[in-house]
């Protein structure tokens, strides 16, 4: 490869363009439970995570900081509220889509694009980095499902 198809390969992967309700997960450790670290535009903070609720719950907590996707219905809590999670424009872009597609996981990356928060849950598409397998889910354990196969087959491509 000369250095004009390097500066091309270059081009068109910092050309690439990543979902801002997109997340990329990066799955260090896998076993028992995943463990690893999730990257979004919408934030320059890292999310590490040890466990598939914990990766869960940090995702949730920045979708309900940024107000995108939005949540369907309002938690209810019993506390006093200091501030509403609701936002009706586009968050900010943060880090650019560069950034997000350098990203990898030891074991494997996975990306998942949540579309809508409805009924208490996510639905959205789970994808491969290369984007070769794409699958829509309605909740958050049929996501968990589709991430544990795509898992499986990077695992068996890599060997």
């Amino acid at each position: 490869m000369n250095v004009s198809d390097n500066r091309m390969t270059e081009e068109k992967r910092k050309s690439r363009f990543y979902p801002l309700n997109g997340i990329r997960v990066c799955i260090d450790r896998e076993g028992e439970t995943l463990a690893g670290r999730m990257y979004s535009k919408m934030t320059d903070d890292v999310m590490e995570f040890e466990s598939t609720s914990k990766m869960l719950l940090e995702a949730d907590m920045l979708f309900d900081e940024k107000g995108y996707p939005q949540r369907f219905m309002e938690a209810r809590s019993f506390r006093e509220k200091e501030t509403t999670s609701a936002s009706y424009r586009l968050p900010e872009e943060i880090v650019p889509d560069h950034v997000i597609w350098e990203q990898q996981g030891k074991c494997c990356t996975i990306d998942i694009i949540v579309e809508s928060r409805r009924k208490a849950g996510w639905q959205g598409t789970v994808c491969m980095p290369d984007r070769s397998h794409v699958r829509e889910f309605k909740s958050e354990l049929e996501m968990l499902k589709i991430m544990e196969v795509m898992i499986e087959m990077q695992q068996k491509s890599a060997s």
